[in-house]
Formats: C-alpha cells, sequence, structure tokens
C-alpha cells in the first residue's frame, strides 16, 4: 500500500498438468476495473516435461469486456489468454500484477 491509497498486488501460479482433465487450466482469464485498476502479465510459460520453456506470446493476450452487453459492467475489463504447447506432464507458469 503506498501513501496515495494505491497498491499493487502481485501473484504467480505454476500448475502441473497431469492428464488430459488438467488442460483447461491453460485458458487463463485475469479481471480488473477500467479507471481502478491496470492489470499487467509479466511473464507466462509451458515448461514441457523435457524442461524446454515455450514462452506465451503477448500478442496472444485478448484484453476484452468482462460482461459485454451489460451496460452497468463497461469497467469491467479482462485478460484472456492460453497456454501454448500444454501436454500431459507439462508445467504451465504465469505472474501478472493488479496496480
Amino acid at each position: 500500500m503506498f501513501a496515495d491509497g494505491t497498491s499493487i498486488s502481485r501473484n504467480l501460479i505454476r500448475i502441473k498438468i497431469f492428464n488430459e482433465r488438467g488442460h483447461s487450466f491453460a485458458s487463463r482469464s485475469i479481471s480488473y476495473r477500467e479507471g481502478y485498476q491496470k492489470a499487467r502479465i509479466l511473464f507466462a510459460n509451458t515448461i514441457k516435461p523435457d524442461g524446454k520453456i515455450v514462452p506465451l506470446n503477448s500478442k496472444d493476450i485478448i484484453d476484452s469486456s468482462e460482461y459485454e452487453g451489460y451496460e452497468f459492467y463497461t469497467d469491467i475489463k479482462v485478460k484472456r489468454f492460453t497456454m501454448p504447447a500444454v501436454e500431459n506432464g507439462c508445467i504451465i507458469e504465469y505472474a501478472y500484477e493488479k496496480i
């Protein structure tokens, strides 16, 4: 928390994908309130079972409205992305911050 009342929240998430049921964790969404917060993805990687790291391309991050079509929620936004090269035995990791 800063003196002006603002704060930064940093989050790091790592998920191991064991089988096909875990592939749904590859699609991620980070919501924030436009005008009040900014969301920034610091990094996003898939670590394959052989140790190779496949980074998420920043062009694959989509910034859109969370509740499109709802007039009263136009300030609620979401950053959506799908982790690349997901397979059984891999680890997905990403970090983001909200300011």
